[in-house]
Parts: C-alpha cells; structure tokens; sequence
C-alpha cells in the first residue's frame, strides 16, 4: 500500500498509536462476516492480486463466497483470533460476532408452517463452530448474532429474493410471518451453548 499510494498515505506521526489508545474505553469489537474472499498475486493488477475463486467453494444466492471448504473453513476463527491477539495489548477486552447470515431464497407455498433452509443452517453451523473454537482457545468471543430474525431489505440489493437472510420468511402482500428450519434450530442450539 505504501508503493502503490505513496505521497496519498496519511502520516502517523511518533506517539498517534498511544492517543488513540484504540481499546481504553473499549469493551467489546463488533465484527462482522458473511464469507470470505481468497486472493492472489497479480503483477498486472494496480493493488498486486485479485480475487481467486476457488473450485469448491460455496456460494450464497447473492453469489457471495460463503466459505471455502474444504479449502479454508476457519476463516471466522482466524479472523476472531487475529483480530484479538493484534489489539490486545492495546486494551481490548473482547470481541463479538455482530453480523453473521446467509442469503438463502426462501420461498413459502401459502400454506406450509416451516420453509426448508438447510443450506443456511450449514452456515450457521460451521461459524458457530469456529467460534466455539476460538473461545475454547481463550479468545474472549462475549457474543454471536446472527444477520438476521426476519427477511429484509439489503441496502445493496432491496428487496431481491435471493437475498434473504432471515430466520423468519416475511411475506410481503400479507406481512405473515412463517419460520423458517433455521429458526427452530438456532432455539435449539442456543440453549445447549
């Protein structure tokens, strides 16, 4: 970044760390993670590497890379870890995972009481994983939200089908709300945790 921005980069000057003193006032780092992206080295590219799409990974209904088993499923995990043993020594006492859902279409035939998600319930599954991991690793993971109880409208794609994330199918004429197998599980799960 230096090469590339050169005389753009913003100076920090000896002592700016220490006032900013990123975690004094701070108990706990939001993070949040949908997925991850693999990059490469690419001479010809203006940064030095571009996106490497690898076989097998898997995909959300936005076309989003959810994860990319079996190539690199700990990414949550390393990302907590990292994250924590990077600032720890600059204050922070913990971390949370903020925001963490799968786009998944969901679809309700007027009459069913539970809509199929199994795809997202993998999701979920294989990140609550990677943080019980990093907590059983003594990183201070204090929280998990999932993105999110009902459908929604993401501010980058409005209202698109396949963009839904909630754990309860909104249907929009009527506004019924019809759960959906993710939302059932995760009342499981979160009660054995």
């Amino acid at each position: 970044m230096l090469n590339h921005y050169g005389e753009a980069m913003p100076r920090v000057g000896k002592g700016d760390m220490e006032e900013i003193k990123i975690g004094a006032l701070l108990d706990d780092l939001g993070l949040n993670s949908y997925g991850g992206k693999r990059v490469e080295y690419r001479e010809e590219s203006p940064l030095k590497f571009d996106w490497a799409y690898k076989e097998g990974s898997e995909y959300n209904d936005l076309g989003w890379v959810s994860f990319t088993p079996p190539l690199y499923p700990e990414g949550l995990h390393d990302m907590l870890t990292q994250t924590y043993n990077r600032y720890k020594n600059a204050g922070l006492k913990g971390l949370m995972v903020t925001e963490n859902g799968f786009a998944e279409k969901t679809e309700w035939d007027g009459k069913s009481e539970l809509i199929e998600d199994n795809r997202r319930i993998k999701f979920l599954e294989e990140h609550l994983r990677q943080v019980l991991k990093a907590r059983e690793e003594g990183i201070p993971v204090n929280g998990y939200f999932i993105w999110t109880l009902l459908d929604n409208f993401e501010w980058a794609q409005a209202h698109n089908p396949n963009g839904t994330f909630g754990l309860v199918h909104v249907d929009h004429p009527t506004l019924k709300r019809i759960l959906k197998k993710s939302a059932l599980w995760f009342r499981d799960i979160s009660g054995s945790l």
